[in-house]
């Protein structure tokens, strides 16, 4: 089970919700990411601003998303120290630009989302909604309008997440015990 993983988004989610931690979308060190970061490393975010690139080239500035994808050709292991500190604990390039944007349909479905962020989609409507490139996720038949930007949606799909991950390291863990009793 990803014990580690599970604590720091709890920790992280909590830390936003009490103010203890600053959290501002556009500041890498600050965002969904930084804020995980710091709770699973227990560094502070002036000392991961200063392990994150300023820009990957002269005209774009680094996102999580653009930097995550920095490997290296031979071992495919990820270039930033920062990013191999982060995957091991267990987190994937996918899981990060998932949580940078909040897209992850299995943590959306999980999420308590009240109706604002929740709309249905009508049946003649959903091949034409999977389709497009709308800044929703489709769960369910249901649209949801997360803002990866709104610092309650963050809280609620870190714990979420963190929900999750704890139901799927028991479920790893049940066979195991129904094993050890009936061998007994």
């Amino acid at each position: 089970m990803k014990t580690k993983l599970i604590t720091a988004l709890r920790t992280a989610a909590t830390a936003m919700e009490n103010g203890t931690f600053y959290y501002e979308w556009n500041v890498p060190s600050c965002c969904n990411c930084g804020s995980l970061f710091c709770a699973l490393t227990g560094k502070s975010a002036a000392e991961l601003r200063a392990e994150i690139p300023k820009r990957i080239d002269k005209d774009e500035i680094g996102s999580w998303e653009n930097l995550i994808g920095q490997h290296c050709p031979i071992t495919g292991l990820p270039t930033q120290k920062l990013f191999r500190e982060l995957f091991s604990y267990g987190l994937t390039q996918v899981d990060m630009t998932n949580l940078e944007y909040l897209r992850d349909a299995k943590v959306i479905a999980r999420m308590n989302l009240n109706e604002s962020v929740r709309e249905e989609i009508p049946a003649r409507r959903k091949w034409y909604q999977m389709r497009t490139a709308a800044p929703t996720v489709l769960v369910k038949n249901v649209r949801v309008k997360l803002d990866h930007e709104n610092k309650e949606h963050v809280i609620a799909y870190m714990r979420a997440w963190a929900d999750l991950l704890t139901e799927e390291g028991a479920m790893d863990s049940a066979p195991r015990e129904l094993e050890v009793a009936q061998v007994s």
